[in-house]
């Protein structure tokens, strides 16, 4: 009779990574994977690769049926709230519990999906240490997120209520987004034994009265303004509501905040605001210089910036676009061959961008730092072969998912820059930089949204992309016709 080799484990996902790595197990001989356990009622009772599928009220049962004693968790892309669920259900039973890494790890080449590590029920849980200068920022403090619904602003909002605020103030105009992020953040309180503050607002970031009003009826002494359109194509086509939302909003928010005696204001920034190609990047330089031209004008408001990269699984992000492409047989649709793109986690970015506020004297632009540029190509080609499938190209033409080229969009980069100019420093915080970068003067700016908002109410979106080139004068809006307002003069920091 033929010996068995390697532990007996079970996989914990039955979809197409666990397939894979019960695969790649099967080759080694440390484990044998004996069984598969899924939520997914459609997966269950049945085979992959002639192993069963349990059901995860089965879990208990089929441990005991094949003695199994360790657990691999197959989830690269769970959501932190689902692992650490999924992690604590396991260790309950008394299994030792692995984890294949995180998908930022996968799909940057970092790591490969058989490095299995022993998962706690922390796994997961992609935060950034937290320094206590952080902590005694915001414990007790009454805090406000503007766009809370949306992928950062509903992980700050994660992060901070762990932290022990006040009061917490949701500022959101989805109503499912808010809905779905207040009874999150109530679980999440209730399991971990905290009170917790909350205000859901369905308000939109851009009146000012009504945000003036919040702010003062909380008490808000921080506010964290994510609130803005991202999309570039989107964007791109529709420059009137980028340069509402983005640029309007942003200097509405500047003056409630102060009106209402707010302490610290931190805008959320986008790499595409350096060197902008597109409505989207010239929107958000623009509202970078708003804040700059706040913090010059020594009112009791402390503002800065906060600019970061691309966020994997955000709304934005081509993650979810090349999962849906896969699932629908492909092909996965990259721009160009080259293009690279910077990348952080949620957790991570959120993490950070709370730190970097904490540490805000007004004017600064904080850069958080990423890992490498990653090739698009490469993110698309590391994604097919965790879903168990491969490329189909002329290297291999029996493959199951073409990649094809569509070439780069309107406004789009081939690679994004972090930094606008070359003065640049530690903040003796780990991937935080402060940089200092050219501003404008504050009575500039104003005649510039006086422009912008005619522009808006007009509805001359050419009007409103000559705006911006006047503004941001590094952004040359394609095809625009020159404002009337004069060339702004640019005001370098003293050194």
């Amino acid at each position: 009779m033929r010996r068995l080799r390697g532990e007996p484990v079970a996989i914990y996902g039955a979809g197409s990574t666990g397939a894979l790595l019960g695969r790649s197990l099967r080759r080694s001989r440390r484990y044998r994977p004996v069984a598969f356990i899924d939520e997914d009622p459609g997966r269950t009772l049945a085979r992959i690769d002639r192993r069963p599928v349990y059901p995860v009220q089965h879990l208990e049962r089929a441990l005991d049926r094949h003695r199994i004693r360790r657990v691999i968790l197959a989830l690269p892309s769970a959501g932190d709230e689902q692992r650490r669920r999924i992690v604590e259900q396991l260790l309950a039973t008394g299994v030792a519990v692995d984890t294949v890494p995180a998908i930022d790890e996968l799909l940057a080449g970092r790591r490969a999906l058989t490095e299995l590590e022993p998962a706690t029920a922390a796994s997961g849980v992609e935060t950034v240490a937290c320094p206590e200068r952080l902590r005694s920022d915001l414990s007790g403090a009454h805090v406000a997120i503007t766009g809370a619904g949306g992928s950062i602003g509903r992980e700050l909002a994660r992060q901070i209520a762990r932290l022990g605020p006040g009061r917490l103030v949701l500022i959101e105009r989805n109503e499912r987004n808010l809905y779905e992020l207040m009874q999150l953040l109530r679980s999440e309180a209730a399991r971990e034994g905290r009170v917790l503050a909350i205000e859901a607002h369905l308000a939109d970031a851009a009146d000012a009265k009504r945000l003036c009003s919040l702010f003062e009826a909380a008490g808000v002494s921080r506010v964290y303004h994510a609130a803005a359109y991202k999309h570039v194509p989107l964007v791109e086509s529709n420059p009137l509501a980028g340069a509402a939302n983005n640029v309007l909003a942003t200097a509405g928010c500047l003056e409630a905040a102060e009106r209402a005696g707010v302490e610290r204001f931190v805008l959320v920034s986008s790499d595409k605001a350096v060197r902008p190609t597109s409505v989207m990047g010239a929107s958000k330089r623009a509202a970078e210089l708003l804040v700059q031209a706040h913090a010059q004008r020594g009112s009791g408001l402390c503002a800065a910036t906060v600019r970061f990269a691309n966020v994997l699984d955000s709304s934005g992000s081509v993650l979810p676009l090349f999962r849906e492409q896969i699932r629908h047989g492909g092909p996965l649709t990259v721009t160009h061959p080259e293009a690279r793109r910077y990348f952080m986690t949620i957790p991570q970015a959120a993490g950070l961008l709370l730190q970097a506020g904490a540490l805000a004297e007004g004017g600064e632009v904080f850069v958080l730092e990423p890992d490498d540029a990653v090739r698009i190509e490469d993110l698309a080609r590391r994604l097919i072969a965790l879903s168990g499938l491969r490329v189909r190209d002329t290297a291999n033409p029996d493959g199951e998912i073409p990649i094809v080229y569509t070439g780069l969009r309107e406004g789009e980069k081939l690679s994004e820059q972090l930094l606008l100019g070359e003065q640049v420093s530690g903040t003796g915080y780990p991937r935080i930089l402060r940089a200092w970068e050219p501003s404008q003067s504050a009575q500039v700016l104003e005649r510039g949204l006086e422009a912008l908002e005619q522009a808006v109410a007009e509805g001359d979106g050419q009007r409103a992309r000559a705006v911006l080139g006047e503004l941001v004068p590094e952004y040359e809006p394609p095809g625009a016709r020159p404002a009337t307002i004069r060339r702004l003069q640019v005001v370098e920091r003293a050194s």
